[in-house]
């Protein structure tokens, strides 16, 4: 098993945490424009990219278990590829196995900046809905106690726009 192989799995998993990284912009106007038949859509999309990362990534481990094998060493139980580099010897395979390296995190990390971005859009939504939900239904109702009814507070206050136990 080559380098080559290795580094093309990683160009690979690159190719699809850019689509990712797409679908994560597409998913941001989704929820900007309340648009949820977008937003099924792109987590299908997500979900197939995901589980197709999830095999390369299987075959990854695989080919720097075989990598090392042919190099007559165990490979660690966490092998990755900064410690495989230190076992390729040509410059070119070398160099470009650091390459997509450096590709794919700065892909991953700009993937956690938008999910994060996202993670928050979606907050802020449920924030207005419950909002909205308050302000239509009244705040909720005070637990059912005894209260004295000369003290504050006795008896049926609310400003809700619509009786929520009609």
């Amino acid at each position: 098993m080559s380098i080559s192989r290795i580094t093309d799995l990683l160009e690979q998993m690159a190719v699809l945490h850019e689509e990712l990284l797409e679908l994560s912009e597409r998913k941001k106007r989704a929820l900007i424009e309340n648009r949820i038949d977008v937003l099924t859509e792109i987590n299908g999309k997500e979900t197939n990219r995901l589980q197709r990362i999830a095999e390369l990534e299987q075959q990854r481990a695989e080919a720097i278990r075989r990598f090392y094998a042919e190099k007559g060493l165990k490979a660690p139980a966490a092998a990755n590829v900064t410690e495989l580099s230190k076992l390729v010897f040509k410059a070119e395979e070398k160099s470009r196995l650091a390459d997509a390296q450096r590709k794919l995190l700065d892909l991953i990390d700009r993937l956690q900046a938008a999910n994060a971005l996202n993670r928050q859009l979606i907050g802020q939504a449920l924030a207005f809905i419950e909002f909205s939900v308050d302000v239509l239904a009244g705040p909720p109702e005070p637990e059912a106690v005894y209260r004295h009814p000369a003290k504050q507070g006795y008896g049926r206050q609310t400003t809700a726009l619509f009786d929520s136990k009609a």
